[in-house]
């Protein structure tokens, strides 16, 4: 399983960019509901607190896609979504 619901209306991945969970809710993020090959229907964006952007993604059909405005070593990269750090 790539993503796991944390409660009702939020669900989580492991991003290996920044080596941490992200969490999003399941309705803002439009996750199709497929947890084993999951799509988001809107990017994906985490930020600082201060509004810097740390990580920036878009995920269709288990699929990860960095955009250059990730700061992390996986910027621009796109890769399979990891499975099993999912407690």
């Amino acid at each position: 399983m790539k993503v796991k619901r944390v409660s009702a209306s939020v669900v989580r991945f492991w991003c290996e960019g920044c080596r941490s969970y992200h969490a999003f809710g399941r309705a803002s993020a439009r996750f199709d509901g497929n947890y084993a090959r999951p799509t988001f229907g809107r990017p994906l964006l985490v930020t600082d607190g201060r509004g810097n952007i740390i990580c920036e993604s878009t995920i269709q059909d288990g699929i990860i896609t960095y955009t250059m405005r990730s700061r992390h070593r996986l910027a621009g990269q796109r890769m399979e979504l990891p499975e099993g750090r999912l407690p």
